[in-house]
C-alpha cells in the first residue's frame, strides 16, 4: 500500500526481452490502485507496434533517437488523461499545464524536436512495420539457431520479439585445477680458493677502450 510508482521496462537493454507490461499493470493495480505505473518504453517507439493507451499505465516515455532515427533529446512523454505530472525543470510554462509546461524549460534547442519527421519518415522508408517484422523473424531464427550450436534451450520466447535478441550462455564446467610440482634444480657447488693470510695475489689489467699505442 504504501508504493506509490511502480516502473517497468517495455524491452529490456541487456536481453532484450519483451515484458507483458499490460499484465503487469492489471496486477498492481488490482493490488494497490493508488500505485501509479510508468512504462519505461526506450526502446520500444520503431520497434513495437503497442497501443500505449491499452497498457494500462499512467506514464509512457519512449526515446527515438535509438530506432526513429532522431537526434539525442528526442522522445515521447505520454500520461493517461487526467493523470498528475510536472516537469522537474520549473519555468515560466509551470502554470500551463500539461503538456505545455513542459514545452519551455528555459534555453532549450529544440532541433531535435523538429527532425522528428524526417526520422520517422526515414524509418518509414527502410520499410517501416515490414521491416521490423522481417528483421524480428530473422533474428529469432538466428536465435534459435546459436541456441542448438550452443546446445542451450530457450524457454519460453516473447510473443512479441524484438528485433534484438539474445540466447543464454551454456554452461561449461571447470575441470579441477591441476597442481605442477617443478623438479628440483641440481645445482654445482662452486669452488672456493683459500688464499693464506698476507698473500698478494697478482693484479690482472684490463685495455683501456678505445686507447692503443698511439693514443685515444
Amino acid at each position: 500500500p504504501r508504493t506509490r510508482l511502480v516502473v517497468i521496462d517495455r524491452i529490456t537493454s541487456p536481453t532484450a526481452t519483451v515484458v507483458p507490461v499490460a499484465a503487469v499493470a492489471a496486477a498492481v493495480k488490482a493490488a494497490n490502485a493508488g500505485a501509479s505505473v510508468l512504462i519505461d518504453a526506450a526502446h520500444a517507439p520503431g520497434q513495437l507496434r503497442d497501443d500505449i493507451a491499452a497498457l494500462g499505465a499512467d506514464h509512457w516515455v519512449g526515446n527515438l533517437h535509438k530506432w526513429a532515427y532522431t537526434p539525442r533529446g528526442s522522445a515521447i512523454l505520454w500520461s493517461r488523461p487526467g493523470a498528475a505530472v510536472a516537469p522537474t525543470v520549473l519555468s515560466w510554462t509551470l502554470e500551463d499545464g500539461y503538456p505545455e509546461s513542459f514545452d519551455y524549460p528555459g534555453t532549450w534547442v529544440y532541433a531535435g524536436w523538429l527532425t522528428v519527421p524526417d526520422g520517422l519518415a526515414y524509418w518509414e522508408a527502410l520499410g517501416g512495420w515490414d521491416a521490423v517484422a522481417r528483421l524480428a523473424a530473422l533474428v529469432a531464427e538466428g536465435q534459435k539457431r546459436v541456441a542448438e550450436a550452443l546446445g542451450v534451450t530457450l524457454g519460453r520466447p516473447p510473443v512479441t520479439p524484438a528485433p534484438v535478441v539474445t540466447a543464454p550462455k551454456p554452461v561449461v564446467k571447470t575441470p579441477p585445477p591441476v597442481t605442477v610440482t617443478p623438479p628440483p634444480v641440481q645445482t654445482k657447488p662452486t669452488p672456493v680458493t683459500a688464499t693464506p693470510q698476507g698473500t698478494t695475489l697478482p693484479a690482472t689489467t684490463a685495455p683501456a677502450k678505445g686507447i692503443g699505442p698511439g693514443g685515444p
